[in-house]
């Protein structure tokens, strides 16, 4: 079951950042990716490029070996990860990060969701997601 999280924090080193998430995955067994969430709009946004990576990982049409890069493609809507990291991935600094979080068994709780906000010493705050606005 897929989880979508908003937090806030200050990030100072995005590569230890992502260090500690891809620990706490591995020791969870979870699939977890991180996003700057001021360029997603809303969770739906992520719902589709979950969804379409795991199709592409499925049909073997996937341009990446992770399920975690496929879905920074998916919700970039770039082809290369040398693009969609900078458009999309987690920035130093002041940040707004959304979360996607899949138990590979069973389900993953809150618990473990706050468990880790704590570790990456984040607050969960799901108003960080944009609310896309239709265009007339």
């Amino acid at each position: 079951m897929i989880k979508i999280v908003g937090a806030k924090g200050v990030i100072n080193d995005v590569d230890s950042l992502l260090e500690k998430v891809n620990s706490f995955a591995q020791s969870h067994d979870v699939t977890v990716q991180a996003f700057d969430a001021d360029v997603i709009y809303g969770k739906n946004h992520l719902i589709s490029a979950v969804e379409h990576a795991i199709r592409a990982m499925e049909r073997k049409t996937n341009t990446t070996n992770s399920i975690e890069m496929e879905m920074l493609l998916y919700a970039s809507g770039e082809r290369q990860l040398k693009l969609a990291i900078p458009k999309v991935g987690v920035k130093k600094g002041n940040a707004n990060i959304a979360f996607v979080f899949d138990k590979k068994k069973g389900e993953m709780s809150y618990n473990s969701v706050n468990e880790m906000l704590k570790l990456l010493n984040l607050k969960k705050d799901d108003k960080v997601f944009r609310v896309a606005i239709a265009q007339r």
